[in-house]
């Protein structure tokens, strides 16, 4: 089932992510939209966390499979713990491995802090929910 999510969210990343986002947006043309500070926050999480997010079908698959494989040896909520604490630490190391530690090469990589802390929280997201889908 979670190897189904993930394919369900690439398939849905794909497809109609802009769909949703263009219901958003006042312009309706998501090519001529950006966000900004005053955005709410719903709306750069869906945008910057999960339509934009294009390694988030890997934190899907991870914590599904993270999660299916805990479960044999734990409960249900501890293994979806174990998969928040992963996700939660994995993102910790990849701002060191990826931006060696500096707000500047977020900023540079990703654009700004915000949309930095929106894709990690994107990734955490991910991975959590198809540990729950995969577990329950």
């Amino acid at each position: 089932m979670g190897v189904c999510f993930a394919v369900f969210y690439s398939v849905y990343n794909i497809h109609y992510c802009y769909y949703w986002f263009d219901l958003f947006s006042q312009e309706g043309n998501r090519k001529a939209y950006t966000m900004n500070l005053l955005d709410p926050w719903y709306k750069k999480l869906l945008y910057w966390g999960f339509c934009s997010n294009y390694w988030g079908w890997f934190h899907t698959i991870a914590g599904g499979l993270i999660g299916k494989i805990v479960n044999i040896w734990l409960a249900d909520l501890w293994s979806i713990l174990v998969v928040f604490a992963g996700a939660f630490i994995w993102e910790f190391i990849e701002f060191f491995i990826e931006c060696g530690g500096s707000w500047k090469e977020v900023i540079k990589i990703y654009g700004s802090k915000e949309r930095w802390l929106y894709d990690s929280l994107g990734d955490i997201i991910l991975a959590v929910l198809c540990s729950i889908l995969v577990v329950l």
